[in-house]
């Protein structure tokens, strides 16, 4: 479905990396004992896999039913006879390999659609916008199924049914592969090879081709055939007989992990790209959040893939190949070198009055390798959930953090607060959750019991500040459902470390709710200011209109704060000029000074750089605290003050105290609490300077309403220009524009200005200068061509004639034309209020120096 060079990027790239794959089905390649009767019996059974898949979705051409056909048509039959015209490229081979191309590229636009009504349905289910675009999807979905079931008994199925025959009795070739040809770097094939030998000589193969082609490359796409080529890798993994071997099985692990998130930022790219014709443009809540959630999987996978890079984890095995290389360490001798270091890392913590305790490969005992690592671990883990050390006993867990694997010593079971009766939710199956109820790591799950409460599993990236920030809302009165960690398993079956909550429903809340895009009207604006200011408290820079709700009676219901705080994880070093702005220098200034932040002209007007209070309280695309402030600016100043009075010291101590020791230590959570102290101590002030400026922008906003007329008749508009002109060299082209000037009585002027959107006369009154901004009355209407004439007629005589490109930009507050004028050179005029001019001089980096004060009419007049 992308409709760019993605999509058949990676079907290229998987076309290639599957020639490894297919020697594994057919033995026409492979002419050595005992390899070859492994690769017949793998051949026919590949063959004949589709089979099952086809019936069934002829039968019922459901998602689930299309996934399973795609699946097993892609890794078996497609795979297989692509291998096949590679290695041996007669007439009757290329042409199945077409048909199944063809078949396959069919079968991959139905699945982007399952993939994007899935997602629509799903994770961005309540964002405004998303349930249009989730039926025109499933129209879509249902126009290309129709036709191709219509296709399918008369055409489809019989090019696959006879591929798949043609596999099973194809003639081998004689001789051995040669490497020449398309895949020049691949080895040769020669007569009897063992088994691990082939296999070892293929995984080589692909792993130099990964490391050739870089484990994270710039381009999104190219990460994306990355992603195919560990895909290659993994299935050719999965296929080997030697596949259940301890080592083989944690090399199997890893790539699943990273090609797991690799393709959830792609699914993200898959939707992005459908939706790129059909929404509107600008700033459009559906595009944000899947912008902002392919982007945060993007990085995700990226760190991922350099651990795996840097690690060297598939080099390794390669060279240690079962059989064939250097034995790995046994799973028993691995775990007790572990058990004893972590003994000694867990005593020496409890020594310095740490109660958690993290080693990772950094800190491991000597000799052991990452392979080793992570196949002990996977033995250990089944042992540690018999003795149920999740939920009574301390002991040593793993953590995914999405950057390593650690192991935590903690003394504590992780709490279990949430109230009601739960039940264990299983997963559904391998087909696609049309209604999904719960989702852990992309995998979705449903409930057994239908009067079960309902729970949310999520894996936050920052879930410290989320269980912080709740309680925190909570101390206020604000109903925030409570959020705790807990240990769950995936479909896996290994344990993940993931946060709880509530699902919010009617008879949970206590009344009716809804999104704040549809009830942000009907919003308490005490209840609204109370959590912003509670935002600038704990620097949640992230409350946007889909992070809180409003009940029927007008009460606010804050959610998702695991952005707050700033950094992943609680006081790490500061990773942003917005944590350095607003948090440096708590533990050496006392007087907290470096934490106010108000370099900006004006509280709408800053750029997004700009950290504190500024950055918290930008405008939303709904204003609503711009709204309650204009008619109660005080109140931010009262809320402030309530908010200090709730929040004594000894009830954000323990607030700060409450959170689980998984996350951070008692040190940590000391300085945590001496930060929050500092900032509700100059709360109240940081509002005062914040409401200062606010004051200082609504008054320019009522000067410039007052000068305004009621608009003349006929079409005409009537405005006070407000505009600042500077030198640049912005390098910008735009729509041609000729300005053409009369001569009229001195200060004033009159011009007809030809675009293509029109033609139109504008007289301007007399400039007055406000520093270095120019103000004037002017008034514009639309008129024809034949004005030029009349004029000449009357004896207007033209002054001159100004001939630009103009670019224009839309900024908070104002407007950045960017202009290239003939004969004079580079401008960028920037037109609105002097605050929102001010802040977009230093956002443009304009030089104050640059400042011109005449018109382009008097520019040309001094030239000539």
């Amino acid at each position: 479905m992308l409709k760019n060079n993605h999509g058949s990027a990676v079907r290229a790239a998987r076309r290639a990396v599957s020639f490894w794959l297919a020697l594994l089905f057919f033995p026409a390649l492979l002419s050595a004992e005992p390899f070859l009767e492994f690769a017949r019996a793998k051949s026919r059974e590949s063959a004949e896999a589709v089979e099952p898949a086809l019936a069934a979705f002829l039968n019922n051409p459901g998602p689930a039913a299309l996934y399973n056909l795609r699946k097993a048509f892609r890794n078996n039959l497609a795979a297989a006879c692509d291998a096949f015209y590679q290695a041996y490229p007669v007439r009757s081979a290329r042409k199945h390999r077409h048909n199944l191309i063809e078949i396959d590229g069919r079968l991959g636009a139905l699945r982007d659609l399952d993939v994007i009504a899935e997602q629509l349905a799903g994770p961005f289910e309540g964002i405004s916008g998303a349930r249009e675009y989730l039926m025109a999807a499933e129209e879509e979905r249902k126009t290309l199924l129709a036709a191709f079931i219509r296709e399918m008994p008369l055409v489809h199925s019989g090019k696959i049914r006879s591929a798949a025959e043609f596999l099973k009795s194809g003639p081998p070739p004689d001789g051995f592969y040669s490497n020449q040809g398309e895949f020049w770097e691949k080895p040769q094939l020669a007569l009897e090879r063992e088994t691990p030998e082939v296999f070892r000589e293929m995984a080589d193969y692909l792993v130099r081709d990964i490391r050739r082609h870089g484990y994270s490359p710039e381009s999104l796409e190219e990460f994306h055939l990355t992603r195919a080529k560990l895909r290659a890798l993994l299935s050719l993994l999965d296929l080997s007989p030697q596949k259940n071997l301890a080592s083989l099985a944690a090399a199997c692990a890893v790539l699943k992990r990273i090609t797991g998130t690799m393709g959830g930022a792609h699914d993200k790219l898959v939707l992005k790209a459908w939706l790129g014709g059909k929404l509107p443009e600008g700033g459009y809540p559906l595009a944000e959040a899947v912008d902002a959630e392919l982007d945060r999987l993007n990085r995700l996978a990226r760190g991922q893939a350099v651990l795996l890079d840097k690690s060297g984890l598939l080099e390794e095995f390669v060279a240690r190949w079962p059989g064939l290389g250097e034995p790995f360490r046994s799973d028993a001798s691995v775990l007790d070198a572990l058990r004893r270091h972590a003994d000694e890392i867990h005593g020496k913590a409890q020594d310095e009055g740490r109660a958690l305790t993290e080693f990772s490969l950094e800190n491991m005992p000597r000799g052991i390798s990452l392979i080793e690592f992570v196949s002990a671990f996977r033995a250990w883990r089944p042992e540690l959930e018999s003795e149920g050390w999740v939920e009574t006993k301390p002991g040593l867990v793993a953590v995914d953090h999405g950057r390593k694997s650690l192991f935590h010593a903690d003394p504590r079971p992780v709490p279990a607060k949430i109230t009601g009766k739960i039940e264990y939710l299983d997963e559904k199956g391998s087909g696609i959750s049309t209604n999904p109820r719960l989702s852990i790591n992309g995998v979705k799950y449903k409930q057994k019991n239908p009067d079960v409460v309902k729970i949310l599993a999520f894996k936050a990236p920052n879930m410290d500040a989320d269980i912080l920030a709740a309680e925190i809302f909570r101390i206020l009165g604000f109903f925030t459902p409570e959020t705790f960690p807990a240990y769950i398993k995936d479909s896996g079956g290994e344990w993940r470390l993931v946060l709880l909550t509530r699902w919010l429903d009617d008879a949970y809340v206590g009344e009716s709710w809804g999104p704040a895009m549809a009830r942000h009207a009907q919003v308490n604006a005490q209840e609204y200011a109370t959590m912003r200011v509670a935002d600038v408290l704990i620097g949640n820079w992230d409350r946007h209109i889909g992070n809180w709700f409003v009940t029927q009676s007008g009460k606010v219901i804050p959610i998702d704060h695991d952005l707050a705080f700033v950094t992943p994880s609680l006081l790490t070093s500061p990773e942003s000029d917005w944590y350095v702005n607003f948090t440096i220098g708590i533990s050496t200034e006392p007087d907290f000074s470096p934490n106010i932040y108000l370099n900006a002209a004006s509280p709408f007007g800053c750029p997004p750089k700009n950290g504190g209070i500024h950055r918290i309280l930008r405008r939303e695309k709904v204003p609503v605290l711009e709204a309650i402030l204009e008619k109660d600016p005080e109140m931010l100043l009262r809320t402030a003050q309530k908010v200090v009075e709730k929040l004594s010291p000894a009830k954000l101590r323990k607030a700060v105290d409450d959170i689980p020791v998984v996350f951070s230590s008692p040190e940590r959570r000391k300085e945590l609490a001496d930060i929050l102290i500092s900032r509700r101590n100059r709360l109240v002030d940081v509002c005062r300077a914040y409401l200062a400026e606010f004051r200082k922008s609504l008054a320019e906003r009522a000067a410039f309403a007052a000068t305004r007329k009621t608009p003349p008749e006929n079409g005409a508009s009537e405005q006070f220009e407000m505009e600042k002109k500077y030198w640049s060299c912005h390098g910008r082209t735009g729509n041609p524009v000729v300005d053409t000037y009369y001569r009229v009585e001195e200060g004033r002027s009159m011009r007809i200005r030809e675009t293509r959107e029109g033609n139109f006369l504008t007289v301007k009154g007399p400039p007055v200068m406000e520093g270095t901004v120019k103000k004037r009355r002017e008034i514009e209407f639309p008129v024809d061509a034949v004005i030029k004439e009349a004029f000449r007629e009357a004896g207007i005589g033209v002054v001159t004639r100004v001939v630009k490109t103009r670019a224009e930009e839309k900024r908070t507050g104002c407007k950045a034309l960017f202009d290239r004028v003939e004969n004079l050179g580079e401008f960028v005029e920037i037109e609105g209020l002097p605050s929102a001019i001010a802040a977009a001089e230093k956002e443009l980096g304009l030089a104050p120096a640059a400042v011109e004060e005449r018109s382009y009419q008097e520019l040309m007049t001094d030239i000539k």
